[in-house]
């Protein structure tokens, strides 16, 4: 009965910590992760969009590259390159097609490092030059 009661009391002061940090007494569904600013991401790894394209990410301190290649890393319809900063939880850079796929386009790119309850994901924040993807998980 006491494990019980422990158990009851550690779950209700878990959800009640999750309803006051949520500010309107609801989880929201993406939020920063607790100490963003001062936890380091690393975003290295196999990333899927949502344009089908696959993205490998590698990121050296605050520089953060990739290689991303349409109909799940096939790559003939479209490749491209990125290079950008990661500054907090945001990634600013440039991207362009190489001549793996059809697609020869060019511009820039900003995306924003968020967590859900399936994990860590990236959410475009700005973009020119006509890049397709929005948003990628891993």
């Amino acid at each position: 009965m006491k494990k019980f009661l422990s158990v009851c009391l550690a779950f209700a002061l878990m959800l009640s910590v999750g309803l006051v940090a949520s500010g309107n007494g609801v989880m929201a569904k993406e939020q920063a992760k607790p100490g963003i600013g001062t936890q380091a991401i690393d975003i290295t790894g196999v990333w899927r969009g949502n344009d089908g394209g696959l993205y490998y990410i590698r990121q050296v301190g605050n520089t953060v590259w990739w290689s991303g290649m349409s109909n799940n890393g096939v790559g003939t319809n479209w490749t491209n390159v990125f290079r950008g900063q990661l500054n907090g939880d945001s990634v600013a850079g440039t991207w362009a097609d190489v001549p793996r796929g059809a697609v020869m386009g060019y511009g820039s790119l900003s995306f924003t490092v968020f967590y859900t309850a399936t994990g860590m994901q990236l959410k475009r924040t700005s973009v020119s030059g006509g890049f397709g993807g929005s948003l990628w998980y891993r």
